[in-house]
């Protein structure tokens, strides 16, 4: 009690200490404001950072890449079992990619992975947009087109002898869609309307049914040839709006032609 009341009377008589209080308050302010916002930013570039690559990034200096990457990985893996938990193989190199239906031509940065792997050491499946809205449906196996056909409802009054009814997916696509739909919350539900550029509600950009086979077979299914998969990035398969946002323009499982240059003879 007796301290409060010196403090007090010090202060009533010394008005200029209060310059030295708020000093005080407000350098600890700084240093509060200053460790939250690199602390921040500290924990924002980890996150980023590990995002696209893995916690060790072992990389050769050449662009003839990393010498019997097999052997090595199977070493590690072997004599650190407990340390590590997944080891793959990238390799990247340059080309060039065309796209038939637009008779565009893009220079490329190529990224060879194995898909599962690579799922296992970083944060690489989250940002494909498709695997958002349809888990496990993004492979690089050799695959069709995609198109969307309807549900049928019987109407003998009509000269086809039915309707069409609901607009849906291949079985796969379908099927995820559902799964995601099933534990989504509803702001995401909402976003997915919003990246919405179908006609019956159903995030992504996919081919409608061929109208010469619309009569005969309205079901959804494969557009021929199967090819190999390739994942494309963002600015190759969208236009940035003023807004910032990005508008897509091919199609799920749209044709492309790819051409790279080895720089080893293996």
């Amino acid at each position: 009690m007796y301290k409060l009341f010196l403090c007090l009377r010090y202060l009533r008589r010394r008005r200029i200490a209060f310059f030295a209080v708020a000093a005080v308050c407000l350098c600890v302010a700084m240093v509060l404001i200053v460790v939250s916002v690199m602390g921040g930013f500290l924990e924002m570039v980890k996150e980023r950072s590990r995002g696209m690559l893995g916690d060790l990034v072992v990389e050769s200096g050449a662009l003839q890449g990393f010498p019997f990457y097999e052997e090595f990985i199977h070493r590690v893996k072997t004599d650190l079992p407990d340390e590590i938990h997944e080891a793959t193989p990238v390799i990247i190199t340059y080309g060039v990619l065309r796209f038939p239906r637009e008779q565009i031509t893009k220079p490329v940065q190529i990224v060879g992975l194995r898909l599962q792997e690579t799922y296992e050491v970083n944060e690489f499946r989250d940002g494909l947009f498709y695997e958002q809205y349809y888990p496990g449906t993004t492979t690089f196996e050799p695959a069709g087109e995609p198109f969307y056909g309807y549900t049928l409802t019987r109407a003998p009054d009509t000269h086809m002898g039915f309707t069409l009814g609901d607009a849906i997916l291949p079985d796969e696509f379908e099927s995820a869609w559902e799964r995601w739909l099933a534990q989504a919350s509803r702001r995401e539900k909402t976003e997915a309307e919003i990246d919405d550029r179908m006609e019956y509600e159903r995030p992504g950009f996919f081919r409608r049914i061929p109208s010469e086979r619309l009569v005969l077979d309205p079901e959804p299914g494969w557009l021929d040839p199967e090819l190999p998969g390739v994942i494309l990035g963002t600015d190759l398969c969208a236009s940035r709006l003023p807004t910032g946002e990005y508008e897509r323009y091919n199609w799920r499982g749209e044709q492309v032609s790819l051409t790279f240059v080895p720089f080893s003879p293996a």
